[in-house]
Order: structure tokens, then C-alpha cells, then sequence
């Protein structure tokens, strides 16, 4: 990518980036007093890794795999002539599939930190 745009190709698109990341953090960070998120947090803070990081790890390679396996088996034409909503629609789906396997990956995990939590 720097090869063919520069340094400006790892500007591209940042407005989108910074409004999605701005928002996420006001909303996290926001309410972070608020639920006391704080002091909950560190009593669990194991569980919460074990849920996170198999969670994490679930969703980046499950959702890149459907995508590829959906437009080889599904959609006959290649990614790149697509058009946007076609493509958008694509992730979409993909990452509520990935979801679904996040959420047996972590389902466990995520008990054992409620049960903490709530202790």
C-alpha cells in the first residue's frame, strides 16, 4: 500500500475511523464512573481475559474465513468488482455469523465473570 499511495494511503478514510473510535470511547470511558466499572473490574479480571482474548480471537478468524468461503462459494463474482452494498452486505453477514461463535467461545468466560461480579 505505501508503495502504490504514500504516506497518504494510511491517512485514507480517517474521518470514519476517528468519528467510530470517538464514539466508542465517549460511550465507554463516558459511563465509567457510572456503573463503577472500576472497581468490579479487577475481580474478575482473569475470567475477563479468558473471555476476551478466545472472544477476540474467534471473531477476526471466523469472520475472515466466511468472507472468503462466501465469495468463493456463494457470490461468483470477485471481491474487488462487487459493488459497496453488496460488499457491506457481505460483512454484515459474515460478522453476525462470527458473533454467533464469539458467543459460544466466550459463553463460559463470560458466566464466570457475571458470577464474580455479582459475589
Amino acid at each position: 500500500m505505501f508503495m502504490e499511495q504514500g504516506i497518504r494511503g494510511f491517512f485514507r478514510a480517517w474521518a470514519p475511523t476517528l468519528i467510530g473510535y470517538s464514539a466508542q470511547g465517549a460511550g465507554k470511558y463516558g459511563l465509567y464512573e457510572f456503573f463503577a466499572v472500576r472497581q468490579r473490574l479487577y475481580k474478575g479480571i482473569i475470567p475477563l481475559w479468558g473471555r476476551q482474548i478466545p472472544y477476540t480471537m474467534m471473531k477476526f478468524s471466523t469472520f475472515e474465513k466466511f468472507v472468503e468461503l462466501t465469495y468463493k462459494h456463494v457470490i461468483p463474482t470477485p471481491k474487488e468488482q462487487c459493488n459497496t452494498p453488496l460488499q457491506l452486505g457481505v460483512s454484515f453477514a459474515c460478522g453476525y455469523v462470527a458473533g454467533v461463535f464469539c458467543d459460544v467461545v466466550s459463553h463460559p468466560a463470560d458466566n464466570l465473570v457475571s458470577f464474580l461480579n455479582n459475589a
